[in-house]
């Protein structure tokens, strides 16, 4: 059974935490990361009930050849109140235990909260608590900190970070009208691709308001059609003219502005 963490990551390291920015993956560890590409994740019970297949790895899991980002993990929302309600059940979760920050776990969570180690000529630590280098792990050295890689050293853990979470019941009315946006919005973008996307116009085809956000569609003079989400606030409404970053093969904008 591995670890699952779920909840909305971040690369800042925080100076109070930890000085660590990079550090070594322990013997026996492996991280495998998860990335929703910063768009919100749709939820709903049926997907809940078998998400893990759902799960794509863009890359290879890390083990203790490797170092990582010293991310953190703060809680959302969502996840907390889907763990409250009974609805995820964080001891098997599709096989797996989960962890929630602000809900079964410190908030936030951050990889490593030591410090770097420092070693002297025949091995021995001079000071520091933390391995930043596979050698270092590969002599023995493992983590005492108070963060994730020390806790659940030796074990399979798997990083789902996502921007938000929408979680919808099953068979509504709302779940139609969402599912209708939301399918156009979970783009994928390739590795290796240009991050920096085209700028584009157009007139906005649809709006489905929200309590504090609004999803919506974009048709551009081609006819093609780019999903988005903005808050309440922002006074985009049917029939406005705006311009926006798109991505051509995902379907998905983002900056959306009146143009």
């Amino acid at each position: 059974m591995g670890i699952l963490l779920l909840g909305h990551g971040a690369l800042v390291v925080d100076p109070a935490v930890t000085s660590l920015e990079i550090c070594a993956i322990p013997q026996g560890t492996t991280l495998q990361f998860y990335s929703d590409i910063g768009q919100t994740l749709s939820l709903t019970r049926a997907v809940l009930a078998d998400i893990w297949p759902l799960l794509t790895a863009p890359w290879p899991a890390l083990d203790a050849t490797n170092v990582t980002y010293n991310l953190s993990l703060a809680h959302d929302d969502v996840w907390v109140k889907l763990c409250e309600d009974g609805i995820v059940d964080v001891a098997n979760f599709n096989g797996h235990q989960l962890i929630v920050p602000g809900y079964n776990y410190a908030d936030p969570v951050q990889l490593c909260t030591g410090t770097a180690l420092r070693l002297g000529p025949e091995g021995e630590v001079i000071s520091g608590t933390c391995p930043t280098d596979p050698q270092q792990v590969a002599v023995g050295w493992t983590h005492d900190c108070d963060g994730l890689l020390r806790h659940y050293g030796g074990t399979e853990l798997f990083w789902v970070s996502c921007t938000s979470v929408l979680f919808i019941e099953d068979d509504t009315e709302e779940e139609a009208a969402l599912n209708a946006a939301i399918s156009k919005i979970n783009a994928v973008v390739e590795l290796g691709s240009d991050p920096d996307q085209e700028k584009l116009t157009g007139t906005v085809s649809l709006v489905i308001p929200r309590d504090d956000f609004i999803w919506g569609e974009i048709t551009d003079a081609d006819g093609k059609e780019y999903a988005f989400k903005l808050p309440a606030s922002s006074g985009v409404v049917q029939g406005d003219s705006v311009r926006f970053d798109g991505a051509r093969s995902g379907k998905a904008a983002f900056d959306v502005v009146k143009a």
